[in-house]
């Protein structure tokens, strides 16, 4: 699992998409930023300020953007010129390939949060000097990473489905902007974004976002169902090939 998990990591590592993913941390501070210097967002706790703007973006919008792309050429790699129909004559297991994939998405969110969370806390003496760091801007995103679970299963599950990998990013850009829109509507918690969207702002005083605690349950349950089927689907296109 190990070797597969580093394999992965240097065919992610040669995507456009992973330099994509960690610029946005840095681009969103700066943007949230920007608004709030600017006079755009009138607020009187800095903090809640530049975390609000910041994550309404990095964490509603532009991450899950990243983890759609990330996950469609991922196996687009597997399906050019039938390469996935080859690792068949391989030892390889095709569902330690699947969890492979899966935790190498993950690795590379994980970073990609972390990055967001030094920048953050690295303009804190520059900009914020004679405030306390609050304690959100590290909890808030974590929860955030892990509510991007559902939206990274789906999307794998979409991306081994369909060879065209065009489909997965339309749908996962499709259903980032209809949660961005309609996070406040019932009818959000059945789209995949949701879940990361609104766990960016776990604990977070005077949110722009409110988080609800039915995420927390909501979000195991969904991953748990789109594995089963994942594995499914994939021991039969396994013996299918």
């Amino acid at each position: 699992m190990l070797k597969i998990i580093k394999n992965e990591l240097l065919k992610i590592r040669s995507l456009k998409a992973t330099i994509l993913a960690f610029m946005m941390p840095l681009v969103m501070v700066a943007i949230g930023l920007i608004n709030v210097y600017t006079g755009k967002v009138k607020v009187d706790n800095m903090w809640d300020a530049l975390y609000n703007q910041s994550s309404i973006l990095y964490g509603g919008l532009l991450l899950p953007l990243v983890i759609c792309l990330i996950v469609s050429l991922s196996w687009r790699i597997e399906y050019k010129n039938n390469s996935i129909i080859c690792l068949k004559t391989t030892p390889i297991d095709l569902n330690k390939l699947f969890i492979g994939k899966i935790i190498t998405t993950s690795i590379i969110v994980f970073l990609n949060v972390v990055c967001y969370i030094i920048i953050i806390t690295a303009f804190k003496p520059l900009l914020i000097p004679n405030e306390p760091i609050k304690s959100y801007v590290f909890t808030a995103p974590i929860i955030g990473l892990i509510c991007t679970f559902p939206l990274i299963c789906i999307q794998h599950l979409l991306s081994m489905t369909f060879k065209n990998f065009i489909l997965p990013i339309g749908f996962g850009i499709i259903g980032t902007f209809l949660s961005f829109l309609i996070q406040s509507q019932n009818i959000s918690i059945f789209i995949p974004t949701y879940y990361n969207y609104k766990g960016f702002f776990f604990g977070v005083e005077n949110a722009l976002v409110k988080f609800n605690n039915s995420t927390l349950i909501l979000v195991p349950l969904v991953c748990l169902i789109v594995l089963f089927i994942e594995l499914k689907i994939f021991r039969k296109r396994e013996t299918s090939i």
